[in-house]
């Protein structure tokens, strides 16, 4: 079996990190992800109650143009 060059190694690992970033990206970009967020701080509120145009503000702001 060959072993990688230096070179070799660098391109795999740069290819690697470029794809993890993209996930990354994808995941908190993800509406879903989003919801959780809002429905987390709106959990975290005083006895899970706040007003709803404040909850309708994080909701959107995390979820952004997935949906």
């Amino acid at each position: 079996m060959k072993k990688l060059e230096r070179e070799q190694v660098r391109v795999v690992a740069t290819l690697a990190a470029l794809l993890a970033g993209g996930g990354l990206v994808l995941m908190f970009c993800s509406p879903v992800f989003g919801t959780y967020l809002g429905d987390a701080w709106l959990s975290s509120q005083m006895d899970g109650m706040a007003d709803t145009s404040t909850y309708c503000l994080w909701h959107t702001r995390n979820v952004g143009n997935g949906s």
